[in-house]
């Protein structure tokens, strides 16, 4: 489980805990653990003054943090005995960037 602000929420985050509208008198759940979010429930919560939530850990998240990891790692070790030339270098730093910013579109989709 993880607390994120409503701004870092995505539709299919699942949550980890009941969502409840904020300084209501009445406790009843907007939404409950386990449904997933949509972006209208995140319109609906942003309008309600919701401003942050607990979601689940999100698996592919951490999965795909291992992959990009693991890319880094494979990078590294091709380059390892390249270090003294810089354009090689240069070319390593390209490819890093390009594994965290592919990281990044698939985090977001």
């Amino acid at each position: 489980m993880e607390t994120i602000s409503l701004k870092s929420a995505k539709a299919r985050m699942i949550l980890a805990e009941d969502i409840v509208r904020p300084n209501a008198a009445s406790k009843l759940p907007i939404a409950r653990k386990g449904a997933a979010l949509t972006q209208s429930l995140i319109d609906q919560l942003r309008e309600m003054g919701v401003q942050s939530l607990v979601v689940e850990q999100n698996p592919a998240s951490d999965l795909c943090e291992s992959a990009l990891e693991d890319a880094r790692d494979q990078l590294a070790h091709r380059f390892k005995h390249l270090e003294e030339i810089p354009r090689m270098m240069e070319i390593k730093v390209i490819y890093e960037k390009r594994l965290i910013r592919k990281k990044e579109e698939a985090h977001e989709k």
